[in-house]
């Protein structure tokens, strides 16, 4: 499946206006677009947290590559990331960061700080 950046975009625009604590992006993106980064860190901005997946081949990806997000791969990604939390749940890195999205809200993680939660 294709993701549209996009479309990306303008759901984390959305996003970023509602109450909304955490936002799970599993997907990745191999080129840097400045209009993502820049709808991530507005949402940064408003206090939500962001969690995605490392593109499964541990080549650098984005919004992974972002400043202060949780990127979430396995046990062989290399730490290229500032907050990576590796994981063997599951069988591909958008899954696994499904899954540490759902730990982090489960678990009331969400009003920690990020480097409590790594």
């Amino acid at each position: 499946m294709q993701i549209n950046v996009e479309n990306v975009v303008k759901a984390l625009n959305y996003l970023s206006q509602e109450d909304v604590d955490v936002i799970n992006l599993s997907l990745s993106f191999l080129d840097n677009y400045p209009e993502l980064e820049e709808a991530i860190k507005n949402c940064q901005n408003k206090g939500i947290l962001i969690v995605t997946a490392v593109d499964n081949l541990d080549i650098i990806s984005y919004p992974a590559g972002y400043e202060n997000v949780i990127a979430v791969g396995n046990k062989f990604s290399s730490m290229q990331y500032k907050y990576l939390i590796r994981t063997n749940e599951y069988n591909c890195n958008s899954y696994r960061a499904a899954y540490v999205t759902n730990y982090i809200v489960k678990n009331k993680l969400v009003d920690s700080k990020i480097d409590k939660i790594k």
